[in-house]
Order: C-alpha cells, then structure tokens, then sequence
C-alpha cells in the first residue's frame, strides 16, 4: 500500500504545472480530447508504422553492437511532411559510429517491410525521402545522430 501511495504522489508531483520541465503551463492549453482532428495518410502511416515493435519483438533482434535493446517510435511531422521515426538505444563509447549502425541495422530490416506494408494499406509508395529515422541514446535521452533522406546529421547538443 505504501508502495502505491508514494506512486500515486510521485505522478501528482509530475503532472503539477509547477515542475513542468520543458514547457510552461501557461504557454499550452488544455487537452480537449474531444476536439475534432483531421489525420492525414501520414499520420495514418506513421501509425501502421509505430505497431510493428509489437509485431517483431518475438524475433531476433535487429542492432549489433549491444544496441539490440533499442526500441523506436514514430509519428508524422506536419512542418516537415516527413515520418519521424526515434530509436531509443544505447550508445556506447563511440555514440555515433554505433548510432549509425543501429540505424544501418534498422533500415535494412524494417524499411523493406514498411514499404511492403504502407503499399498494402494505403496504395502508394513510401520513400526514403519521406523518412528521418533519428536514434537517440538512453544514457543522455539526447539525439546523437539522424538520417534525413539519404543524408546522416549528427545532432548539435
């Protein structure tokens, strides 16, 4: 019961607007859940794309390096129009060669089937172009590197 009690305080502290740690309270307003959104075939794609973490887990894992751990989310950037997907790994002693690597290791497992996935869903034909796959390091929880297109950007931290 402690347990829960000490949880349920923890939780009160972080959603108090007085220890928000990026944005303040004042500068956002309330979620209205109930607000009506129009979704585009990108957020559409990024979200086919987010559910195949759970699809995959039972396989082998696809980093090298000690990177197998890494998970990854995705969702659409309407400024950009590109799908952001964000792998969440670990870095090691040289963060951005094996950043990179993870990377490397991600697109040539999962790209191929996005592309096979997001052709059967929606009919149209996902790019590379359309993607920025940045990974981003559990120690720091700071991007160290990102793929753009067909472009690697280490990240300015």
């Amino acid at each position: 019961m402690k347990r829960f009690a000490f949880a349920l305080l923890a939780l009160a502290a972080l959603a108090s607007p007085a220890l928000a740690l990026d944005t303040p309270a004042a500068a956002m307003p309330t979620a209205n859940l109930a607000t009506p959104y129009a979704v585009t075939l990108g957020d559409m794609i990024a979200y086919t794309i987010s559910q195949y973490p759970a699809v995959e887990k039972h396989k082998e894992p696809w980093g090298t390096n000690g990177l197998s751990e890494a998970t990854f989310t995705t969702h659409f950037d309407h400024d950009s129009n590109k799908i952001v997907i964000e792998i969440f790994g670990y870095a090691g002693d040289t963060p951005v060669d094996q950043a990179k690597k993870s990377i490397d290791g991600f697109r040539s497992r999962y790209i191929p089937l996005f592309k096979t996935a997001v052709s059967n869903a929606y009919h149209v034909t996902l790019n590379e172009s359309d993607l920025v796959i940045d990974f981003y390091d559990f120690n720091t929880w700071r991007s160290v590197i990102r793929r753009d297109g067909d472009k690697y950007v280490v990240a300015d931290n």
